[in-house]
């Protein structure tokens, strides 16, 4: 049996369902449109890393096909244990560019407690523009995998989560849900660091390329997010700071890539430095309305894992939300 919530007359939240039993079985969800009102009274229901690339002079880009289905929603995973972050914000504002619902979740036995906290971060949601919002207990469980599970629907568009330590990123996500996030989502994932102020508006995707398949996805994951919330796309890239001409390929590979997108982005960058993640840093720096956008596990032809101290670097310290697109994403 289900109980109802104890809501004040005349309130427009259309449906609300709170599961009466104690034995940590799933909270059902609520959708609250962005016009709803609520009293609240009764109950609511990455080290641094050395050259990217180290053979880019005769690579031809390419341009790997996201698969087009209906993605309209955001996860947003929460902890309704600690304080909260700014990755609700941030996606409420991103949903509310692309016109995607935001789905806050959390793991955990439930309780009025819990579906407290889901209900207020789901308005928090709306307050920064998300069109519609809603929110649902995961259940007891590990937490990584109810959250990896909760990825799996054909509607889910990206997952949004928080980072909060400073350690070295590697530590940083080393055995939290982040980290099993980001090895093993199906959809693009959005780390918000704890540097990260949300803004109202986004208007700027710089994707970070290494000459990988995987960066390269994540460039074709970064047009597909631009189309939708109407932003920018600046390429970048961060080449070894190394006594060889090689300046003019690296531009060239930029420039080709750029030339095979559906809209060829205005911008595009070199960089020379032995601190790719440090680079990527400091050529976004004191923006606060863009993303940084980076495939993860990217590998140089010495057969070194990269891209993955790189995009760990990036996240740790950056000011701006980054969007990762890990190897398991599925489009």
């Amino acid at each position: 049996m289900r109980g109802s919530t104890d809501l004040q007359i005349g309130d427009r939240v259309t449906a609300i369902v709170v599961p009466t039993a104690s034995d940590g079985a799933s909270a059902e969800h609520v959708v609250v449109p962005a016009e709803s009102e609520w009293s609240g009274t009764g109950h609511p229901a990455l080290g641094d890393g050395t050259a990217l690339r180290d053979d880019r002079v005769m690579t031809t880009p390419t341009h790997p096909e996201v698969p087009s289905t209906k993605r309209s929603r955001i996860v947003v995973p929460v902890d309704p244990t600690r304080q909260p972050t700014a990755a609700v914000a941030v996606a409420g504002a991103i949903a509310r560019q692309a016109d995607l619902a935001v789905e806050i979740v959390a793991a955990g036995p439930g309780g009025a407690g819990i579906d407290a906290h889901l209900f207020e971060r789901s308005r928090e949601a709306e307050r920064a523009g998300a069109p519609e919002t809603s929110w649902r207990g995961l259940g007891a469980g590990d937490a990584a995998d109810l959250v990896c599970e909760s990825l799996l629907p054909d509607d889910v568009a990206l997952v949004c989560l928080a980072t909060r330590s400073r350690g070295a990123v590697g530590e940083l996500l080393l055995g939290s849900v982040a980290d099993a996030v980001v090895r093993r989502s199906p959809v693009p994932v959005l780390l918000v660091g704890p540097d990260v102020e949300p803004v109202e508006r986004y208007r700027r995707l710089v994707v970070a390329l290494d000459g990988s398949e995987l960066a390269e996805r994540a460039g074709a994951v970064a047009v597909e997010l631009a189309e939708r919330t109407a932003t920018d796309v600046a390429l970048l890239e961060v080449i070894a700071d190394e006594p060889v001409p090689a300046d003019v390929a690296e531009t060239a590979y930029l420039a080709r890539y750029a030339a095979g997108l559906p809209d060829p982005p205005g911008r595009y960058d070199v960089v020379r430095s032995d601190r790719p993640g440090q680079a990527i840093l400091d050529a976004t720096a004191g923006a606060d309305d863009v993303v940084v956008v980076m495939g993860t596990h990217g590998r140089t032809a010495l057969r070194r894992l990269v891209m993955g101290s790189v995009a760990h670097h990036v996240v740790q310290r950056a000011t701006a939300p980054v969007l990762v697109v890990p190897p398991t994403t599925t489009g």
